[in-house]
């Protein structure tokens, strides 16, 4: 279909759900989908985008999108990088339908300056979180009791709040100290459990039995559950988190994305082995590894020298 889909006859509801369909067939995970979404929707927002239709979007339109994103809206580099991803997508898949004549995104780049990253965590700080397994209100000791196991997991795999949140009993397999994981874009990867996240989970197993049991109702498989005896909601799992590593004390030092990155940085100081942090974060590339590692490019560089054996100018 030529000639700006016939003078744009789909509206841009029908235009972003037929894009959105399309993610979906490439197997792109609900939350890079509902990122997108958002994305184009903001732009249809914008106070110079007003009435417009999407397919009449230019470079003009776009550089317009980025200065607002900067200037008013103030967000970071990295969230300005994930719009204007979303925008190139879209517009890639106008093209391959020839609802537009080019894709002029080319040439449009972002640069990460000064992104903020969830911090490591210091070891010694995660081992008297972790450790402490006295409740402020006695009354929430079986809610921190699995609070506890799911920090002991994020931090013992490096799992995204999604990965933990989905876990079900049918994926753990103690015996062998070993989790199945369904990361972005339905990959599923091993991780490996460690000693301590193996008895706070036992510990937490019990717990949870009791609450389905005094519940009533059938059990849903999911680790993690409410008091209810239902799945707990990924939000208010993701809250409890935070709030169990705020209770420390120390002030505002992360989430479950800051488990992850400590994970990946304690992991890399101890190993040096990228490709190893890169396979168990379940990482496409090496550029994603790197920057939740904190680790700069000649730092990268020299990793994989030393670790490659066809790296190195002189062979054995």
């Amino acid at each position: 279909m030529s000639e700006n889909l016939s003078m744009h006859s789909m509206s841009n509801e029908e235009l972003i759900q037929e894009w959105l369909d399309s993610l979906k067939l490439e197997n792109k995970s609900d939350m890079t989908i509902n990122e997108y979404k958002k994305s184009l929707l903001l732009m249809l927002e914008m106070p110079f985008f007003k009435g417009k239709h999407l397919l009449e979007l230019d470079r003009d339109y776009i550089t317009s999108f980025r200065l607002h994103r900067i200037d008013v809206d103030i967000v970071s580099a990295r969230t300005l990088n994930k719009n204007l991803s979303a925008l190139k997508n879209f517009l890639n898949y106008c093209l391959r339908k020839e609802y537009i004549p080019e894709n002029f995104f080319s040439d449009i780049r972002v640069k990460f300056k000064n992104q903020s990253l969830p911090r490591p965590i210091a070891v010694n700080t995660l081992n008297e979180i972790l450790d402490n397994k006295t409740p402020l209100n006695p009354k929430y000791n079986n809610q921190k009791l699995r609070d506890l196991a799911a920090a002991e997991i994020a931090y013992s795999g490096g799992l995204r709040i999604s990965e933990l949140h989905a876990i079900k009993l049918s994926d753990i397999n103690l015996s062998a100290m070993q989790l199945k994981v369904l990361g972005k874009g339905n990959n599923e990867r091993i991780v490996f459990l460690g000693k301590k996240s193996l008895e706070a989970i036992s510990t937490w197993l019990l717990v949870r039995n009791r609450w389905i049991s005094k519940a009533g109702v059938e059990d849903c498989g999911y680790l993690f559950i409410a008091p209810s005896g239902k799945h707990i909601a990924k939000n208010h799992l993701g809250a409890c988190i935070t709030a169990l590593l705020k209770a420390h004390g120390s002030g505002n030092i992360g989430s479950t994305h800051a488990l992850r990155h400590s994970f990946a940085s304690h992991l890399y100081n101890k190993t040096k082995n990228i490709r190893a942090v890169q396979e168990m974060l379940g990482h496409k590339s090496l550029s994603s590894t790197q920057v939740y590692i904190l680790v700069d490019h000649e730092t990268l560089i020299s990793s994989y020298k030393d670790a490659h054996p066809r790296a190195r100018a002189n062979q054995d």
